[in-house]
């Protein structure tokens, strides 16, 4: 059964054959090195990170209406042009923050000794994410005062409510 979808999933997603080929490549490698589990650390956050990554990216594709600025529509209803233009750059701001921290992660665990890479993902992830958020809003309030601004309850409320797989035309 098993490897029976894993072939239908790579015939029907050619694009993903090399991925596919690179995992089971990847594992095979694994398991003659006999490696150790400590390498297996990393995948959890950079798998968040990437993934995150490729939700928020995806949407800044041509044509496609980017993830923030899909969200205050939600939140908001209609926005002006130089709003969806801002929300669309804050957009590719969270790509560019999701790959430093993957990243920064990736590289703390390769070259510094494991409590550090710990430290950092463990204590410091959440805190740089707020900080992103918060700056970002204090930006937002300051560049565009007359905007009315959702506040942080209201934007939680509608990440939940959220359709994420809703593929939206662009402005």
């Amino acid at each position: 059964m098993l490897y029976s979808s894993a072939i239908y999933f790579v015939r029907k997603q050619p694009r993903r054959q090399l991925l596919a080929v690179a995992g089971i490549l990847g594992m095979l490698h694994w398991r003659a090195s006999e490696a150790i589990a400590p390498w297996l650390y990393p995948v959890p956050y950079l798998a968040v990170y990437l993934g995150l990554l490729w939700l928020f990216g995806r949407t800044l594709r041509a044509g496609q209406q980017a993830l923030i600025t899909r969200l205050a529509t939600h939140v908001h209803g209609e926005i002006s042009v130089p709003m969806a233009r801002y929300t669309r750059r804050v957009t590719l701001a969270w790509c560019v923050f999701f790959a430093a921290m993957a990243l920064v992660s990736l590289l703390l665990f390769l070259f510094e000794p494991l409590p550090v890479w710990s430290v950092f993902n463990s204590l410091l992830n959440l805190p740089l994410v707020v900080i992103m958020y918060l700056g970002e809003y204090a930006w937002r309030t300051w560049r565009y005062p007359d905007f009315p601004h959702a506040s942080v309850a209201t934007v939680f409320r509608a990440f939940r409510d959220f359709d994420f797989s809703r593929h939206a035309p662009g402005r």
